[in-house]
Parts: C-alpha cells; sequence; structure tokens
C-alpha cells in the first residue's frame, strides 16, 4: 500500500473514533436505548481505532488535515462515552467521580485544542486518564457485569496488556536511543574539532 492509502485509513479510524462512536451514541440516547454491553464495546473499538490510526499515519509519513485534528476527535470520543456512562448507565458511585471529573477535564481540554489549534495543558493531565478509566471501568465490568460483557472486557484486557508490552518495548529503545545520543553527538563534535584543527595546523606549515 502506498502512503496515501496509509493516510486514508488513518483518517477512516480518526473519523470513526471522533464521528461515528459519538453519532451512535447519540442515538442510543435519543432512542433511550441504555445498554452497557454497547459502550464497552464502543469503548474497546475507540481504543483499538487510537491504536492502530498512530501506526498507519507514521507509515504514511505525511499528516493530513483531519490527523491535525486528531487530539479534538479524541476528546469527543471520550466525552460522548463519560456522559452515556454518567446520565445513562447506572454506575457505582466511586466510577461515576471518576468519569465526571473525567469530562470536566475532557470538556477543557476540547475548548483548549479548537482554540488554540495545540494540545493544551489540561489535555496533558486528561490524557493518563484515560487508560486508568478505561481500566477501571473494564475491571469493574470483570466483577460485577453480565457473562458476555466479562467476556467483553476480558478480551479488550489482553489486547491492552499486548499493546502496553509493545508500547514499553518501544518506550525503552527510545531511551536507549536518548541515552547514547548525548555521547554519540561528543564523539561528532570531537571529530570535527580534531578535523578543523587538522586543518588550521596544514595551513600554518604552510
Amino acid at each position: 500500500m502506498g502512503n496515501k492509502t496509509f493516510s486514508l485509513l488513518a483518517d477512516a479510524l480518526t473519523l470513526f473514533r471522533g464521528v461515528v462512536i459519538p453519532l451512535y451514541i447519540l442515538f442510543l440516547i435519543a432512542h433511550r436505548i441504555t445498554s452497557f454491553t454497547y459502550l464497552l464495546i464502543l469503548l474497546a473499538l475507540g481504543w483499538i481505532s487510537d491504536w492502530y490510526d498512530g501506526t498507519l499515519a507514521r507509515k504514511s509519513g505525511m499528516q493530513s488535515k483531519i490527523g491535525k485534528l486528531e487530539i479534538a476527535f479524541d476528546h469527543i470520543f471520550i466525552c460522548a462515552i463519560s456522559f452515556y456512562l454518567i446520565f445513562v448507565v447506572v454506575l457505582p458511585w466511586w466510577l461515576l467521580m471518576l468519569l465526571s471529573l473525567f469530562l470536566f477535564l475532557s470538556t477543557l481540554a476540547l475548548y483548549g485544542t479548537f482554540r488554540h489549534q495545540k494540545r493544551s495543558y489540561v489535555g496533558n493531565i486528561e490524557i493518563p486518564l484515560a487508560p486508568i478509566i478505561t481500566a477501571a471501568i473494564f475491571v469493574y465490568t470483570i466483577f460485577c457485569g453480565s457473562p458476555s460483557e466479562k467476556w467483553i472486557a476480558s478480551a479488550f484486557l489482553v489486547l491492552a496488556i499486548f499493546h502496553l508490552k509493545i508500547g514499553l518495548k518501544a518506550k525503552d529503545r527510545a531511551r536507549e536511543i536518548l541515552s547514547t545520543s548525548p555521547a554519540d553527538i561528543k564523539e561528532a563534535i570531537d571529530g570535527l574539532k580534531l578535523y578543523f584543527a587538522q586543518k588550521r595546523q596544514k595551513k600554518d606549515e604552510r
């Protein structure tokens, strides 16, 4: 596949997460459909699309207009999921408190992203909360959900651990590169200094 195809696939996944899923949630609310199972599936699909649209975008080597707004689409997805869970689905108080905080921060982050055309300070705070609250929802499901919901949650958590393992490997590799970079840069600078010193010495000898 060419770079343009990768870019189009990445945009399709981003729009699915940030437009299709929120619209489907509005459909559920409009028709007064209360389904925790649907929400689990949508939450899992949203995260999976988030994992893969970044990979495809990097393979394309380009950033589209939709790609530039990915953070905004992420916040829209998060707000829609949180809103449905808070106001439609019956959940324990501690999970509702977490989701309410998350919805508040996501709304502020969305406002900051659109206003300043870049990730806001609140958005940086909100990012690590997303996987934590998602994990809390799925762990709660494993203990308190129906048999089908437990299967969905278990499958997603296994997939999440797999991707986390890959992410940690990439992080370790990045840390290794960063730790050796200063020495590599110093060696390159020393080489340049030696080269210019030799050039000056030859010039002086003439």
